[in-house]
């Protein structure tokens, strides 16, 4: 896949926009991390990793502790559509 084509999946412009990613100059959302693992149909923490597979399982011990509520979270976010989640994590938190 090349550069230009990935940008076209991806919604950017241009191929220079995967470039400043490849380079670390832009960062990535997290909408555009989970967009880019099912484009090259890795899990996200791949790229946090270096593991083509993350083992869901390590993360029982946390889910475990989690808060129903938290629970309810996930389970949506996992569930939304990509063009959802692309809106959310652009939306600004003020704190």
């Amino acid at each position: 896949m090349t550069q230009q084509e990935l940008a076209e999946q991806m919604g950017y412009k241009s191929k220079s926009s995967i470039n400043k990613l490849e380079l670390g100059v832009n960062d990535l959302t997290q909408s555009k991390i989970l967009k880019l693992s099912r484009i090259l149909g890795v899990e996200p923490g791949y790229f946090f990793f270096g593991k083509e597979a993350v083992d869901f399982e390590c993360y029982l011990p946390y889910l475990a502790k989690a808060s129903e509520e938290t629970l309810k979270i996930i389970r949506k976010i996992l569930d939304m559509p990509e063009e959802e989640l692309e809106k959310k994590s652009s939306d600004k938190i003020v704190g």
